[in-house]
């Protein structure tokens, strides 16, 4: 049975439900300094904002990490991290949560690139008036985020590419790109066939038949272009899988600086990005000490 727009917006309401209620594994007040709802476009939207979780002054580090969370282009939002941004926090990175809107059948997956792309331009030029020390940053993103991760971090490294996506990320330096169960093949997913085209239009936007265009947004279309090392991982219940997989060999292929953390558990509960979901999970706890190891020698 396909999935089709009524079907996948019940999904998304189901999902929604309590989605801004705080969960068990938010970091209490008063354990992380934070700001939150930074205003980086202006225009006073939600999720055109982004908060930044603070190292303990004893602990910092003056590194920083970029968080993208995921939820398949249609759900979720960046204070769902908090947990997974505190585990970082708590080793003394600043950690800076990203935030974009949802899709819907007006726009889609190129409307997100801009509207992060244009928080990380605002975050390089007031990086020192929040208290974010130098000018490099290390990527993260789970999911659809990793996904997004993956494409800015490309075009950082492609003027060409930064071009044809219509953004500037002048100035934007990564160290390199950690992603958790990315989607990797954009074409692969917009085209896959459990998808009805209603569906399709919801969750990846009205431009969804575009082939170039789809292209354009697909990180594998542009993976010669990345410059930067990779730490990926996935695992045996990884419902996208796949996408890991082909990931790790196209870059196995290219001899390509890269960290494959593959968790292979029979425990269900260590299921897509659950890392980020479920973070007091010793498998949860082994990628992220993976992550951290990954970034610590990058920085300079």
């Amino acid at each position: 049975m396909k999935i089709g727009s009524l079907a996948l917006k019940l999904i998304v309401a189901h999902l929604k439900h309590g989605d801004k209620k705080p969960r068990k594994d938010w970091p209490k007040d008063g354990d992380f300094e934070r700001k939150c709802d930074i205003d980086a476009l202006g225009d006073g939207r939600f999720d055109h904002q982004f908060d930044i979780v603070y190292a303990p002054k004893e602990k910092r580090l003056g590194r920083t990490l970029i968080d993208i969370h995921g939820g398949a282009y249609v759900y979720s939002y960046r204070k769902n991290n908090f947990g997974f941004a505190s585990v970082f926090a708590a080793r003394g990175y600043d950690v800076v949560l990203l935030d974009y809107p949802h899709n819907n059948k007006k726009h889609g997956v190129h409307d997100q690139i801009r509207v992060l792309a244009k928080q990380l331009a605002f975050l390089v030029e007031h990086a020192s008036e929040y208290g974010l020390e130098g000018n490099e940053f290390g990527l993260i993103g789970d999911s659809a985020g990793g996904h997004m991760a993956l494409l800015l971090a490309e075009a950082s490294c492609d003027k060409e590419l930064e071009q044809k996506l219509g953004i500037d990320l002048k100035g934007v330096q990564f160290v390199g790109v950690a992603v958790s169960s990315p989607v990797y093949d954009f074409l692969a997913a917009v085209n896959a066939p459990v998808m009805s085209n209603s569906g399709r239009k919801m969750m990846f936007g009205p431009d969804y038949r575009n082939r170039e265009g789809m292209a354009l947004l697909s990180p594998k279309e542009h993976i010669d272009s990345l410059r930067l090392p990779v730490f990926l991982n996935s695992c045996k219940h990884d419902f996208i899988g796949e996408h890991s997989f082909d990931m790790h060999r196209d870059l196995t292929e290219r001899n390509h600086p890269l960290e494959w953390c593959f968790i292979d558990a029979e425990d269900k509960n260590v299921d897509h990005v659950h890392n980020v979901t479920k973070i007091t999970l010793p498998e949860s706890v082994q990628v992220n000490n993976g992550i951290m190891a990954f970034f610590d020698p990058l920085f300079h």
